[in-house]
């Protein structure tokens, strides 16, 4: 394996932060031979946590039991063959949306069908699975790390309410009192949903305990609020939020009632996630026409500035051990570069190249999936694949 020869970056946390980013990204865009790249970092410190109680919400968990007949639309008896999505029954393409479990088995999967609505398709155990009510438009599903539950808006009739599907113990958990739900994000365990909604006549960070029933409004005050991540148990949440004149990142530390800044209004905040044990953070910062990719150590507080770019990063993903990250650049033709961290040090260890789209990274950092083409279709075969081992 050829690597390029390491080089120091500049810290973004800067009296003068565009000179900054400027001179650290020339650093990195210098050509690199065949083979993969490796960066070596600066690190800083991450701003003091605040004191943060999250105010309580009054919900109830409808619980019913999910009959599985007539949900099966086929069969995907080998992962390792691409699923042609567009050849079940009742589905066109293009699918958008796609999220998978921590060991690559279930995948979930948003497409349009003849009848004139979107549905959430599941792959489980080498069935696939059509979830029983119609998604409700521009909302994407979550899936919990086992593969057995997932989580979605659901149009009941107009209205949107946030379910909770648990395939094998074949239970339908709605979530009523949450207005306007949107972007459910499911905690790896399961147990645990958050999404945004409506309190108070403005839109908040939200957290849900399936098991208690009982909510918290993580949000306070703040504008353009949309939920990040989640960690396994559900107990740190991150959703990102504008307070003028910037937005930011910010990690809710529910056992420890703190909440960090995470990107500390350092650039204009796009993606952010959060590895599953929720020890860290990967995010992604622009700053005018450059992009930054940012990992943080919240026991730490430390910051790490892994790479940085002029084309678009668009999202971000991270392993449970957060040891390993996977971004997505560009729009026209996404490109899916998988990196490892050792330390300081960023390697880049896979690039997935294929006209794709959804391009997305199981926590286990094992296996990724994507939405690629069919013939003259976008967005209508499900392919997996298989990523190396970390070194």
């Amino acid at each position: 394996m050829v690597k390029c020869a390491r080089r120091k970056i500049v810290t973004l946390r800067s009296p003068r932060p565009f000179v900054a980013v400027l001179a650290w990204l020339f650093a990195l865009l210098v050509p690199c031979s065949a083979g993969s790249q490796s960066e070596e970092a600066t690190v800083t410190n991450l701003a003091r946590p605040a004191k943060w109680k999250a105010d309580s919400l009054a919900l109830e968990i409808r619980d019913r039991n999910l009959a599985l007949g007539g949900l099966q639309l086929g069969n995907w008896a080998d992962p390792a063959e691409p699923l042609d999505l567009s050849a079940l029954e009742g589905i066109k393409a293009p699918c958008r949306s796609l999220r998978i479990d921590a060991a690559g088995m279930s995948v979930l999967t948003v497409c349009p069908t003849t009848a004139g609505n979107e549905r959430v398709l599941m792959t489980l155990q080498g069935v696939v699975l059509q979830l029983p009510l119609p998604v409700k438009k521009g909302t994407n599903p979550s899936i919990s790390d086992d593969g057995v539950r997932a989580a979605a808006i659901f149009d009941e009739e107009g209205a949107s309410v946030l379910h909770v599907v648990d395939v094998q113990r074949t239970r339908d958990m709605a979530v009523l009192g949450l207005d306007e739900p949107r972007h459910p994000i499911l905690a790896g365990e399961g147990t645990v949903v958050a999404c945004t909604a409506m309190v108070g006549g403005k839109r908040h960070a939200v957290v849900i305990d399936l098991e208690t029933g009982q909510g918290h409004v993580l949000s306070d005050g703040q504008r353009e609020v949309d939920v990040g991540a989640l960690s396994a148990n559900g107990r740190r949440v991150v959703y990102k939020a504008f307070v003028a004149p910037h937005d930011d990142f910010y990690l809710v530390d529910l056992d420890r009632s703190i909440r960090f800044n995470i990107s500390d209004s350092e650039g204009s905040a796009v993606a952010v996630d959060l590895s599953q044990n929720g020890d860290t953070v990967a995010y992604i910062s622009s700053f005018g026409g450059a992009y930054g990719v940012f990992t943080a150590d919240i026991n730490a507080r430390k910051m790490i500035n892994r790479i940085g770019l002029f084309k678009p990063v668009r999202d971000v993903y991270i392993s449970a051990s957060g040891q390993r990250f996977a971004i997505l650049q560009g729009s026209e033709r996404p490109v899916f570069e998988v990196w490892d961290t050792h330390g300081k040090v960023s390697n880049r260890v896979h690039v997935i190249d294929e006209g794709c789209e959804k391009p997305t990274l199981a926590s286990s950092g094992l296996v990724a999936a994507a939405l690629c083409p069919s013939g003259d279709q976008r967005a209508a075969r499900l392919q997996l694949y298989t990523l190396p081992d970390q070194e």
